[in-house]
């Protein structure tokens, strides 16, 4: 009998350091939602939906939506998993070598994704100005930022349609009605 005894006592406290550890894994969990909620709470988001947004660039005039007659189909490279097309009305060279554009990304679904970007030829970088709504308005950026144009990031269609298409030796290569010919035929610039 003492032998049930000292047997159920160490199953007691081995089941009370079961819970504890239990205990301590909840809190921890609990902890780490509560950090995750602090960094991107509804309050955040709800600041972020408030906030002023921000001007267009003072040179930069938006276009108007996309037209499907307009759109020109490229090829984005082997592993991009969506379909693009440069809208032909709204490709613009500026002289300082930057080539703005509106693109629309179409998903295997069917989902479509349309953004007004720029493309730095110089500087090899890329900035979405705004993206198109279903209302079908534009709504203006929320970063200011400029990106590298990289054959590693999720968007690697900038890589191929500034290698490809439009830039060469930090340079447009071309007018608009030149870049648009290359991307419509697809003949890619000479290495």
């Amino acid at each position: 009998m003492s032998e049930f005894k000292l047997s159920a006592g160490r199953l007691a406290a081995s089941s009370r350091t079961r819970i504890s550890c239990l205990a301590a894994l909840l809190s921890a969990l609990l902890l780490m939602t509560g950090v995750a909620h602090a960094q991107y709470g509804p309050d955040d988001e709800a600041e972020a939906l408030e906030a002023p947004k921000p001007k267009a660039e003072a040179d930069i005039t938006l276009p108007p939506m996309p037209q499907p007659q307009d759109m020109i189909p490229f090829n984005a490279g082997p592993t991009a998993r969506q379909s693009y097309a440069i809208d032909a009305k709204s490709l613009t060279v500026t002289p300082d070598q930057v080539v703005r554009y509106t693109v629309v990304s179409t998903s295997p679904s069917g989902a479509k994704n349309v953004s007004f970007e720029s493309i730095d030829c110089k500087t090899k970088t890329f900035k979405r100005h705004a993206y198109g709504g279903n209302d079908g308005q534009w709504t203006l950026s929320r970063t200011d930022k400029w990106e590298p144009v990289s054959s590693l990031s999720q968007n690697q269609f900038h890589f191929t349609l500034s290698q490809l298409y439009l830039c060469q030796a930090g340079m447009v290569v071309g007018n608009a009605a030149e870049v648009l010919e290359r991307i419509r035929y697809q003949r890619v610039l000479g290495f």
